[in-house]
């Protein structure tokens, strides 16, 4: 009901960014942001020039000293990476169209990843597909 609402208000990218981010918390998938999903190491301390490497498969963001295959594998920018951790803290901060996009996107990918399927409505939503 809150995201049909939020249509009203905000773009549908936006909107489908947000629901998707609740979706995965409440049913128990939110990936985790805040430290490294292998070593438990948070990652505040990382400098600001360092890519943050993103893996659908292990189900979370992998610090520098962390193995990681490359299957699942993506290099997010510090700034889109700090999008996706405040938008999971603070449901009604607005997001750059730009950054929801590539959120979306990567958000698809691990939708995919966990369902172990390729999801049938991505074309709507994601003009590089």
């Amino acid at each position: 009901m809150v995201a049909l609402r939020q249509l009203q208000e905000q773009s549908i990218v936006q909107t489908l960014l947000r629901w998707e981010i609740n979706a995965l918390r409440e049913i128990g998938l939110q990936p985790m942001l805040d430290r490294c999903v292998l070593c438990k190491k948070p990652l505040e301390d990382m400098p600001a020039s360092q890519p943050i490497t993103w893996n659908a498969l292990a189900g979370g963001v992998v610090c520098s000293l962390c193995p990681t295959p490359s299957r699942g594998r993506r290099q997010l920018s510090q700034e889109l990476w700090r999008c996706w951790r405040l938008s999971t803290q603070q449901q009604d901060l607005p997001l750059p169209e730009s950054s929801c996009q590539q959120l979306l996107d990567v958000l698809h990918e691990y939708w995919m990843h966990q369902l172990a399927k390729p999801l049938r409505l991505i074309t709507y939503f994601s003009p590089h597909r």
